[in-house]
C-alpha cells in the first residue's frame, strides 16, 4: 500500500502560509522580511483539492495511511477516517480529557499549545475531567500512539508519497 506524508505546503492553497516555501514563515524570517499572515482564519479554512484527492484515494483503497505534520485539521475536515490518519504535531481544533481520554472536536481554534489545560471540562457523565489541547509545542515529544502507528504503516508500505513537506524535522524525516 501507499503511505502519504503531508506538510504545510498542501494547505497554502487554503490560505494558510507554509514554513520553508518562497513566501514561508521561516524563509521570510531568515531574510528579515515581514512574516506572512493567513489569508483566512484557521476555523474558516476549507480543505484544498489536494486534501480532497487524498481522501478519495483513501476511500478507494489506493492510499492506506496519511501521516500529517499539520495542526490545521484539514485532513479530518476532508473526511479522512481517524484510523487512516496520524497528526504527528496535533490538531489545534481538538481537546482531550486527561481522565477518560474522550476527544472533543471544536469549531474554534483551541487557545493553548503544549498539552496544557484549556479551562473546559469533560461532559462525559461521571467524568468532568479537565480538557487539554493536543497540539505540540517545540520541545514536546510526538504522540506515541500516532508515531508507532506511522512507523508500522511506513514499514509495510510499498510506496511513500511526500506532499508539501521537506521532511527536515526529526523524527518524521526518518520514517
Amino acid at each position: 500500500g501507499t503511505v502519504v506524508y503531508t506538510g504545510a505546503g498542501i494547505s497554502v492553497a487554503c490560505g494558510i502560509p507554509d514554513f520553508r516555501g518562497p513566501q514561508g514563515i521561516w524563509t521570510l524570517q531568515s531574510q528579515g522580511k515581514p512574516l506572512p499572515t493567513s489569508q483566512v482564519p484557521f476555523p474558516l479554512a476549507a480543505p484544498s483539492l489536494t486534501h480532497m484527492a487524498l481522501r478519495a484515494l483513501v476511500d478507494r483503497g489506493l492510499v492506506r495511511f496519511i501521516c500529517s505534520q499539520n495542526v490545521d485539521g484539514l485532513h479530518q475536515r476532508s473526511g479522512v477516517p481517524a484510523d487512516k490518519l496520524a497528526e504527528l504535531h496535533g490538531n489545534c481544533f481538538i481537546e482531550r480529557c486527561h481522565r477518560c481520554k474522550r476527544t472533543y472536536r471544536r469549531a474554534f481554534e483551541v487557545e493553548t499549545v503544549g498539552f496544557k489545560f484549556t479551562g473546559r471540562r469533560c461532559q462525559e457523565p461521571g467524568c468532568r475531567g479537565r480538557l487539554k489541547d493536543i497540539t505540540l509545542d517545540w520541545d514536546d515529544p510526538l504522540p506515541e500512539e500516532d508515531l508507532l502507528k506511522t512507523e508500522r504503516m511506513a514499514g509495510e508500505a510499498a510506496v511513500a508519497l511526500c506532499l508539501g513537506t521537506s521532511l527536515r524535522i526529526e523524527p518524521a524525516c526518518e520514517l
